[in-house]
């Protein structure tokens, strides 16, 4: 979430503009510096682990430097590789077909790090990635996030079914 002028504007507010920037990837990384010196002081002052998820878009995930970037930094802080995510964004079209990406993807999993993939099914083409998760190995994607418009629609039909049968 983002702060302006007091009010919070959510992602879908600001990614989109973002994104048409060059700055994309340096903004990612900022974010990332940031949670992971909080967590790490969270960490500090409560002994105990801090899990932590990040958003990276298309441009931080086609960096080759982004997976060692992590390393060194968790490596730094003394965070455990496996309390932390890496939230692939929606807006990475068929992210599953783009090489960089799953290099990327690949030495963050060798490195111990989760990955996440946010708000599903608002990605291009959300049957295509369910079977591309499905040729995958078991491990290899953590967590899928579903989207709350998928959420609020399920209970919005299970609440008028409820009161229909009433």
């Amino acid at each position: 979430r983002m702060h302006i002028d007091g009010e919070i504007v959510a992602p879908a507010q600001f990614l989109p503009l973002l994104e048409k920037t060059p700055h994309n990837r340096d903004f990612d990384r900022a974010i990332t510096i940031g949670a992971i010196r909080m967590a790490a002081q969270w960490q500090r002052e409560a002994s105990t682990h801090i899990h932590l998820h990040v958003n990276a878009s298309r441009e931080t995930l086609e960096d080759p430097h982004y997976a060692p970037f992590l390393r060194e930094m968790l490596y730094a802080h003394d965070i455990a590789p496996e309390t932390f995510a890496v939230e692939i964004l929606e807006t990475c079209s068929v992210f599953w077909e783009n090489g960089l990406i799953l290099n990327t993807l690949r030495e963050l999993r060798a490195t111990g790090i989760q990955i996440a993939i946010d708000d599903f099914p608002t990605c291009e083409e959300p049957e295509n990635l369910l079977r591309w998760m499905h040729t995958q190995k078991v491990g290899d994607f953590q967590v899928l996030k579903i989207d709350r418009s998928l959420v609020q629609a399920s209970c919005q039909k299970n609440e008028a079914r409820a009161e229909s049968a009433i």
